[in-house]
């Protein structure tokens, strides 16, 4: 994030802070529960000119970054769901902060067999069974 950037972020998340403790009009509107940071994390890969292929994810810089996100958050808790990982880190009982990336830049897949999915609205296919090998020692802060 820029310098200016994380300004920016801490200056409006005070201004949100001080207007719901100091206007009294703040007491008529609904409080969230939990409010949610949500940032996803990736680098673009680049070729040998150094031009930016927008459609394929530089797994190797992903994960450094990521790697750097870990120790930023920590302590934070890692999340595996589909084909997403997430690191994940409570402020208090209502605030989280959370980044995100594509599975693949920070696990292993492995194909562990096929299974038939029968037709339903399309025809019958074989879809790989997988496995997600996750090195816990790859974001040790």
């Amino acid at each position: 994030m820029k310098y200016s950037e994380r300004n920016e972020l801490i200056e409006s998340l005070r201004e949100f802070a001080d207007y719901l403790e100091s206007d009294p009009r703040a007491m008529e509107l609904p409080m969230p529960y939990r409010i949610y940071v949500q940032q996803y994390v990736y680098e673009y890969a680049k070729d040998e000119k150094g031009v930016v292929n927008y459609s394929k994810v530089d797994e190797f810089e992903t994960r450094s970054k990521m790697r750097t996100m870990a120790k930023a958050l920590a302590p934070c808790e890692k999340n595996y769901a589909g084909s997403s990982f997430e690191l994940t880190r409570k402020f208090g009982k209502r605030l989280t902060f959370s980044v995100s990336t594509t599975r693949d830049a920070i696990c292993e897949k492995k194909v562990v067999g096929t299974k038939i999915v029968p037709a339903r609205m399309v025809e019958e296919r074989v879809e790989e069974e997988v496995e997600w090998v996750c090195n816990d020692s790859l974001l040790r802060p």
